[in-house]
């Protein structure tokens, strides 16, 4: 006959088990995680850090590969290597990161997961700096396919808190200058073919849209 196990105490052990899982960051390795997310997302979407193993390698080797990686490109974080492989574990239990086969190879791949939290850790750069306006409207134009509606949704919110006004559908306009921001997005998601930046001289929306924009 098995034991009786009552809900508070069956609670108690979940909660047990969830703390023992999570991993807690001091103020200094929450910066260093922030970093650590931040370099190694990046270059996995450009393609500059790719892992490959002739056989998947455990969580133990694959956190102290990341760490290592980051640490060549960024050696003052040497004596910092016990938060820096910290951070690399969270990265991997945070699934951000993922091992993909291809043929006898593993190879180390950005998740979606991995996707969103690099947008959201260059929040503060990806913005619109306010300028005096010359008279021309960048208009961003979009078809994502359907498949790929997390980037559709990502690019969509994104232009509304960059201040973008919606126009038509899949089509919003700015008066400042942000191609460089726009690519940054389309390139962390691999959809900057679906997307048309276009700065037009004259538009028939053009005085009703500065009012709006007081400008």
């Amino acid at each position: 006959m098995k034991p009786t196990v009552s809900p508070a105490k069956s609670a108690d052990n979940k909660n047990k088990r969830t703390a023992k899982q999570s991993i807690r960051l001091t103020e200094r390795q929450k910066e260093i995680f922030f970093e650590v997310c931040r370099v190694t997302l990046t270059l996995l979407v450009t393609g500059a850090m790719i892992a490959v193993f002739i056989a998947a390698p455990g969580t133990a080797r694959l956190m102290k590969w990341i760490a290592d990686e980051f640490i060549k490109k960024h050696p003052e974080y040497e004596k910092d290597r016990p938060a820096v492989e910290k951070a690399a574990s969270k990265i991997l239990k945070d699934r951000m990161v993922k091992l993909v086969k291809k043929g006898e190879k593993q190879m180390l791949e950005i998740t979606n997961n991995g996707r969103r939290q690099l947008v959201e850790y260059n929040i503060d750069t990806i913005k619109i700096t306010k300028q005096k306006w010359d008279g021309r409207w960048r208009m961003v134009i979009y078809d994502v396919p359907e498949n790929m509606r997390l980037a559709r949704d990502v690019l969509r919110d994104k232009l509304k808190t960059l201040g973008f006004k919606q126009i038509q559908k899949s089509v919003w306009v700015s008066p400042y200058e942000c191609q460089n921001e726009i690519n940054f997005i389309g390139n962390v998601y691999g959809v900057e073919k679906y997307i048309n930046y276009v700065i037009a001289e004259k538009a028939d929306f053009s005085e009703s849209l500065q009012k709006i924009l007081n400008i």
